[in-house]
């Protein structure tokens, strides 16, 4: 029997993605899985996505209990939970019910990401100096930065007690420890001897912290890598990445194909107006060798107008897949991410390279030449990868066809 691998759990696809980047970064032949089944091979990390980001409260508990059993069937040296890096989406409410499935009576969450200006400090979150409830996350459609205090965050729907504390500080034998970290020592702290009674959680860069606690090293990685072409990107996100990319698509000469807003209320692969849009999309993608795609209606708070336009783009996607149209499919959003790939039946995701923290290629499991690339919203777009869709210009030799059996 294969050993069983290191386990983490993400609440949206692409904060799955950095988790199995870093493990990728560290020597770990990493997947990320959404159905909540162990994949066969010798995979040495593990990341379930949950796609609980947007649920209920009630509904991401019962997902989390559901997938306890799971983990709890095959216990793993080291299970780690995943969170939002500034804490969006039912935090507290997964954490207690995987910490309860796994019989863990303590949890240490660090949700703060140092090097990229994300720290904690006596309770209180900010993100390059600025307090969260004053940067852009105050106006996240979904879940909306209202406090910067770390307790606040984490909401009343809870039994467990929270301590907020530092690294150096005695820590209760229960409850949830929400800790502060404003450097890489701190993570270190925080990483030092957790007790097996401990889920630790947090963001990407306590999980590197725990990795380094337990042997793991980082390795050198070929710096080259190639997902081939056409480029298909697809921007998802409400955030202002949104409108950065519209602006370097223009600088840069990149095709921007905008999704009709009729496509929203009939996103059927088949109805004329999608059928439209696919076809110009592969158009530019034939012509360019690369294609953005963006919503083209107006933007609401409402939640069932978002995922009306994820299911557009997932049927777009799943018509330009059908067509062979491209190679390389970049997401911006995990939303959209998760939606798309959902669509497309792809449950295990393979790690294949990391292009900077948080942003990282996979492919899908099985004989699927696509690669596809994931960036949250939040984060920057990494040159590497810029450049790359700069260059990706059809040939005989690399066209979206010729590759495919």
């Amino acid at each position: 029997m294969a050993r069983v691998p290191i386990i983490a759990v993400a609440d949206d696809l692409t904060g799955a993605a950095e988790i199995a980047a870093i493990g990728h970064r560290h020597g770990l032949a990493a997947a990320v899985v959404s159905n909540f089944e162990l994949p066969p091979g010798d995979t040495g990390l593990v990341v379930f996505d949950t796609d609980t980001r947007l649920d209920p409260p009630a509904v991401a508990a019962e997902k989390l209990a559901a997938l306890a059993r799971v983990i709890a069937a095959r216990p793993p040296a080291l299970v780690y939970k995943k969170t939002d890096s500034v804490l969006r989406g039912a935090v507290r409410v997964e954490l207690e019910s995987l910490a309860s499935g796994l019989g863990r009576g303590r949890i240490v969450l660090v949700s703060a990401n140092p090097a990229l200006g994300r720290t904690v400090r006596d309770g209180r979150y900010s993100v390059g100096g600025v307090p969260l409830h004053e940067t852009t996350f105050a106006h996240d459609p979904h879940h909306p930065a209202a406090t910067d205090s770390v307790r606040d965050l984490l909401g009343p729907n809870g039994t467990l007690p929270v301590a907020v504390l530092n690294a150096t500080d005695p820590r209760p034998t229960g409850g949830i420890i929400a800790g502060n970290a404003t450097s890489s020592a701190d993570l270190v702290g925080w990483a030092r001897g957790l007790a097996a009674e401990t889920l630790p959680a947090g963001g990407g860069e306590f999980f590197a912290a725990l990795l380094a606690a337990h042997g793991f090293a980082p390795v050198a990685r070929p710096a080259a890598f190639s997902p081939g072409a056409p480029t298909l990107i697809i921007s998802g996100t409400a955030s202002s990445a949104g409108k950065v990319l519209r602006d370097a698509s223009r600088r840069d000469g990149v095709p921007i194909v905008p999704m009709p807003a009729e496509a929203v209320s009939d996103s059927s692969a088949a109805s004329p107006v999608v059928r439209q849009w696919i076809t110009a999309l592969q158009t530019q993608l034939s012509a360019a060798g690369n294609a953005v795609a963006v919503f083209d209606g107006p933007h609401s708070s409402d939640p069932r107008l978002a995922t009306a336009i994820r299911t557009a783009f997932a049927d777009g996607v799943r018509g330009l897949v059908d067509r062979r149209a491209f190679q390389h499919l970049v997401v911006e959003g995990g939303a959209t991410a998760a939606t798309i790939t959902r669509a497309l039946g792809w449950h295990e995701l393979r790690l294949a390279h990391e292009w900077a923290t948080g942003v990282a290629s996979l492919r899908p499991a099985g004989r699927i030449p696509l690669v596809v690339t994931m960036k949250p919203g939040s984060y920057a777009w990494p040159s590497a990868l810029w450049q790359h869709v700069l260059q990706s210009r059809p040939t005989p030799s690399t066209s979206a066809q010729s590759n495919l059996p």
